[in-house]
């Protein structure tokens, strides 16, 4: 089965030379990155897509880091796209960091946004797979555990954004759900060893109360980076995008000078 079937994905044809590739972090499905779709130069193409299992993207089995690496490679062959910048958000992160080793000269520029080269904390992962397993047990209520995963994921856990990502949590089965936590779990031993000094054009943001990756993180990725741009960002957890100042202020500038 290829993998591209039943996978929700989009195209935006600008007629560019350059591509822009969302890619989500689990639990995300693409509206929840409404902000930066609709905000892409008109110089650019936009190709957005659901990790299979999450939003619309249908799933019959667990999807792993290569899986996820090897849509993308799909996609890119299949729309014949020669210059993308690699757009990548926590889990993304991993995936954008793979497909460019395995692909460096289809790579133009990456922007790397709340994730890791090392592997999620023992901590977090005991209680994230530990919630969803009360919660599916009927240990702990359905407020209960959205709110556990939305105070290691927003700011303001009140806000519209956290209540949109918390429906779209919500209407995840179990399996979908425990699958894909598997696979950000597991991606940072994937990536962890990956030489990242030869990248090039490379914008990192990071939320300065990010729970899920600390901003250390970050810092030590831009470390091995020889040249990239780093902004920790006061007052932001793991969902940047709350508002889409960061797209005004950071990503659009970053990606204008390409």
């Amino acid at each position: 089965m290829s993998v591209l079937e039943n996978l929700d994905y989009s195209f935006i044809d600008n007629h560019s030379e350059k591509t822009i590739i969302l890619i989500p972090d689990v639990y995300y499905d693409y509206s929840f990155y409404s902000e930066i779709i609709d905000s892409v130069p008109l110089g650019y193409n936009f190709l957005f897509f659901n990790l299979p299992g999450f939003g619309t993207s249908v799933c019959d089995r667990n999807f792993d880091l290569h899986d996820t690496v090897e849509v993308v490679e799909t996609l890119v062959s299949n729309l014949g796209l020669k210059k993308v910048i690699l757009f990548g958000h926590g889990y993304g992160v991993n995936v954008a960091l793979r497909y460019n080793d395995a692909s460096p000269e289809d790579t133009c520029a990456m922007i790397l946004c709340s994730g890791s080269k090392i592997p999620v904390h023992h901590l977090y992962k005991e209680a994230i797979l530990g919630s969803i397993n009360h919660y599916y047990n009927g240990d702990i209520s359905l407020h209960d555990f959205t709110n556990i995963l939305r105070e290691n994921n927003f700011t303001n856990i009140h806000s519209e954004k956290a209540k949109q990502w918390t429906e779209h949590l919500i209407s995840l089965d179990k399996d979908a759900l425990m699958a894909q936590t598997q696979a950000t779990l597991s991606a940072g031993t994937l990536v962890e060893k990956l030489d990242v000094n030869r990248l090039r054009r490379v914008l990192i943001i990071h939320g300065e109360s990010d729970r899920i990756y600390s901003p250390e993180c970050s810092e030590k990725l831009s470390i091995e980076i020889e040249t990239c741009t780093l902004h920790i960002l006061k007052g932001k957890s793991h969902a940047l995008f709350e508002d889409d100042q960061i797209v005004e202020k950071y990503i659009n500038p970053f990606i204008d000078k390409l």
